[in-house]
């Protein structure tokens, strides 16, 4: 597990949502110098749905927890 920093591609993103439904992980999918692209399920209002989000790195925080990576 590694806090924040460069995920690679495979990484677990452990997130925070601050909310009822509180912690998500979503699975890093592309990685493009200073931004990340992640795939989850379970996102946006009912019926959720499975999406790619991007995001900056350094951007997400408080709301990124760490990256996890499975060796």
């Amino acid at each position: 597990i590694h806090r924040k920093g460069t995920p690679q591609l495979g990484d677990v993103a452990c997130f925070d949502r601050k909310g009822p439904w509180q912690e998500h992980v979503e699975i890093v999918c592309g990685v493009h110098g200073n931004d990340f692209s992640t795939v989850g399920g379970n996102v946006g209002v009912f019926p959720s749905k499975v999406k790619v989000r991007h995001h900056m790195i350094g951007s997400v925080s408080p709301y990124l927890i760490c990256f996890a990576r499975v060796l």
